[in-house]
């Protein structure tokens, strides 16, 4: 017979922390996946944070991280939001089938309108719908050297990086010191894409947690940062969460030396996959990924639509078009004191 035990951060209970340890020293694992991200939402975004564990004789096993979030976009019952990984950890099918049903209930019980898992461990038997391929992941395999790196880029990148040398931009990378200088020209991205940004306290629990993982990249011309990233180094693969170049320095190809960088300093590191991050396929974002050499991995997620569908509140709903031209006219300060407040109601 299963017992359900409900925790709100990881801390508090001695299990949970002994399988984040396990987990952490496993080969393949990504910063990513950590559960400690549900901690860093509930403390710097507000929203209410649950642990679902299943328990066999004082054994823990099943876990199931979850953020709920109350917000002008509606009610949401997520793991992860604002990460790519999260759902069911669970030794056996017994154990994902209740973690299911009590996450259902508490679906219930806090009349959510949407409830999303992130990853695997969900039975076709669920009652989940699938959502594939509507967002991807960027992978690109690093080869073990720099020079056989530079190899093989295509001329056109390769000549692009010559150029960011060429201007004299010159590349930082640091810890705690750099998160503040990349936050203003990650601020003002944001703000050119019609985004709301994050607060900077989430960059800086990102380094309280994971400061032995993390490193911030930055590329300056003189004392000027022209773009900058946030490298994660799991076990054998780095990932870039966030990254961002001044919209008017597109001309030096800061961004291209940025993302040269963040490859070099993932093989340094010893890793063998490079992930650059989440994308829409056929956007932008997904056109200038493409063209370092990646492959896309697509993202499966679970969801049970209570009363909203996904395509309601996603970014690229045609009713949220006139808002992004409107949030990229307003001053930089404004959207850096209204943009946390906003994207703490967003379950991207």
């Amino acid at each position: 017979m299963c017992a359900v035990r409900l925790y709100r951060y990881i801390d508090q209970c001695e299990s949970l922390v002994a399988l984040e340890k396990y987990e952490k020293s496993k080969s393949g694992w990504r910063v990513t996946q950590s559960r400690y991200w549900c901690d860093i939402i509930a403390h710097c975004l507000g929203h209410r944070s649950y642990y679902i564990t299943v328990w066999e004789h004082e054994n823990l096993v099943g876990v199931l991280p979850l953020v709920n979030i109350r917000s002008f976009m509606g009610n949401f019952l997520i793991s992860m939001p604002y990460v790519n990984w999260g759902g069911i950890y669970a030794c056996d099918v017994s154990a994902s089938r209740c973690l299911i049903q009590v996450t259902l209930q508490l679906s219930e019980e806090l009349d959510v309108d949407y409830l999303e898992l992130r990853g695997g461990g969900v039975g076709e038997d669920s009652g989940f719908a699938k959502r594939i391929g509507h967002k991807v992941l960027m992978i690109r395999e690093l080869p073990r050297s720099e020079e056989q790196l530079w190899k093989q880029l295509n001329s056109k990148v390769r000549n692009q990086v010559r150029k960011a040398h060429k201007m004299q931009l010159f590349v930082r990378t640091g810890g705690e010191e750099l998160i503040r200088p990349f936050y203003n020209v990650y601020a003002v991205n944001m703000r050119h894409l019609g985004t709301p940004v994050y607060p900077l306290s989430f960059l800086e629990a990102m380094w309280h947690y994971f400061r032995e993982r993390m490193e911030i990249v930055l590329v300056l011309r003189e004392r000027q940062v022209l773009a900058g990233g946030v490298l994660l180094h799991g076990n054998g693969i780095s990932e870039i969460p966030l990254a961002a170049s001044l919209p008017d320095a597109r001309d030096t190809c800061a961004n291209m030396l940025l993302y040269w960088h963040l490859m070099v300093n993932s093989i340094k590191h010893g890793s063998h996959i490079c992930d650059f991050g989440r994308c829409t396929p056929g956007s932008g974002s997904y056109r200038f990924k493409k063209q370092w050499g990646t492959y896309e991995q697509p993202l499966t997620w679970y969801y049970y639509a209570r009363r909203k569908e996904p395509s309601q509140w996603a970014k690229e709903h045609p009713r949220f078009q006139s808002l992004i031209k409107w949030w990229q006219r307003l001053p930089l300060p404004l959207t850096k004191w209204l943009g946390p407040w906003l994207v703490r109601g967003i379950p991207v």
